[in-house]
């Protein structure tokens, strides 16, 4: 997986057929959420946004580290918290074998679309959810039931595939009174 290329900001930005984030929109991006622009974000961010998944830090570190970057781990984390605060990033705990660990999404996508995803509780298998009239559906009724703003969230939805269901014997039985 190689890192987004981030391009130069007197590139030629007005290109519609330019699907690469530019350097001049990542900068833009930052700024609007109230953040400074470092090369440590630049980096985080264009490495979150090729990840089609929630990843973790460790994650970026170490595609980081294969790129012969220099950054600490504890760097990285720090991103990723300011990133949480400021609206650019959602943390979420995704099962791990030494039990629930954070995994980070970014919140917009390079062309502006906000991830969402349904995730199987077993295998952990994950499909992207790309319709948009369902996806509105669920956010007006999240709103109108749960009193939820209408700032654009990654949606996570936890199911069991049928593969997984196949296996699970205990799968449908009610539990007991």
């Amino acid at each position: 997986m190689e890192t987004a290329e981030l391009k130069d900001p007197d590139d030629d930005l007005d290109n519609p057929d330019n699907a690469d984030l530019t350097a001049a929109a990542v900068c833009a991006f930052l700024r609007s959420k109230g953040l400074n622009v470092t090369k440590t974000r630049l980096h985080v961010l264009a490495l979150l946004s090729e990840f089609d998944r929630p990843v973790s830090g460790e994650t970026l570190f170490r595609h980081i580290i294969k790129k012969r970057e220099s950054m600490s781990k504890a760097t990285i984390y720090r991103t990723l918290v300011e990133f949480e605060k400021a609206g650019v990033v959602s943390r979420q705990w995704v099962a791990g074998l030494t039990g629930a660990r954070a995994a980070y999404v970014s919140l917009q996508k390079p062309r502006g679309e906000t991830f969402h995803q349904i995730v199987c509780r077993d295998c952990e298998r994950r499909h992207a959810l790309a319709d948009d009239g369902v996806l509105e559906r669920i956010r007006q009724a999240l709103r109108e039931e749960a009193a939820l703003g209408s700032r654009p969230q990654p949606l996570t939805i936890y199911y069991l595939c049928t593969g997984c269901a196949g296996r699970n014997p205990l799968v449908g039985m009610e539990a007991p009174n």
